[in-house]
């Protein structure tokens, strides 16, 4: 079984990314009707350095002060177009979440065990939003979810720009974690 260095280094291979992925993700992102507005806010905002004051992350539809996922899907959407938009959402918040021990932390990884239970990795789309999140949750079926995803990534023939560009972002997080 991989650790979340042996991790990094598998998702940096299989990006196949040349130099270091920018902070946010290519304009291919935004080009579907997954990505709402509150994704690329979640996303334009710049990461928050550890010991910095808390960020106004008081976004609508951002459920932070609630348990289970981070929003509601919007009237008769298709559970794939609100998996892979929660799952953005959940990849952007890790850049505050993880970098404090606080409430944002807990709420992510309340996230993440609500979609264990209730969603799977055939739930999103081919674009594997927030596994490194998963990997992080450091739980075999968190694990398992991941490897859906990255499964799921590949079988579609192959990672799209975007698909690259999330799993190494992914991998850098999971690099910047420090110490294993």
């Amino acid at each position: 079984m991989m650790n979340l260095a042996d991790w990094s280094r598998h998702l940096w291979a299989v990006a196949a990314w040349q130099g270091e992925p920018s902070p946010m993700p290519p304009a291919s992102a935004w080009g579907r009707s997954e990505a709402s507005a509150v994704d690329r806010m979640l996303w334009s905002m710049p990461a928050m350095a550890p010991g910095s004051a808390a960020v106004d992350l008081d976004l609508p539809g951002l459920r932070l002060d609630d348990a289970g996922p981070l929003s509601e899907p919007r009237g008769s959407e298709a559970i794939e177009v609100w998996v892979d938009r929660e799952l953005s959402a959940m990849h952007a918040l890790e850049r505050w979440a993880l970098e404090r021990e606080d409430r944002l932390s807990t709420r992510l990884f309340s996230a993440v065990r609500w979609h264990l239970e209730h969603t799977g990795a055939e739930n999103s789309t081919h674009r594997p939003w927030a596994l490194h999140v998963f990997l992080l949750e450091r739980s075999p079926e968190a694990r398992l979810y991941a490897e859906g995803q990255l499964h799921a990534c590949l079988a579609e023939g192959g990672a799209d720009e975007c698909s690259r560009w999330i799993l190494a972002h992914a991998s850098r997080r999971l690099a910047a974690r420090g110490q294993w």
